[in-house]
């Protein structure tokens, strides 16, 4: 099993503080729902790593000013929601020693 260090190196991913990863979402006008937390594995299924895994924990985000899931299919689709979908691939956080991801 990978170290989660070793992953987010792998996945090109930017480690943050919780708080800082929190931050980044916000200022696009969206938070953090950990709620939908979901603790797990992550395994690489394809490519040089494939085989490997990590442990992780995927969140969702919600819109700040209606409290709808990002991903809601009522939910907005402008310029600060492709925003987010890309900062998605390019931070997390560790937490419980595993990888934060949205």
């Amino acid at each position: 099993m990978l170290t989660v260090e070793q992953a987010a190196k792998i996945n090109g991913q930017k480690i943050l503080t919780v708080r800082e990863f929190g931050q980044q979402f916000k200022s696009l006008g969206y938070k953090l729902d950990r709620t939908m937390d979901c603790q797990g594995l992550s395994r690489y299924m394809t490519g040089e790593h494939a085989g490997e895994s990590y442990p992780v924990i995927t969140t969702s985000v919600k819109e700040i000013d209606t409290g709808m899931s990002a991903f809601h299919y009522q939910a907005r689709r402008d310029d600060n929601f492709r925003a987010m979908q890309k900062l998605r691939g390019e931070i997390c956080a560790i937490t419980k020693n595993c990888l934060l991801e949205v």
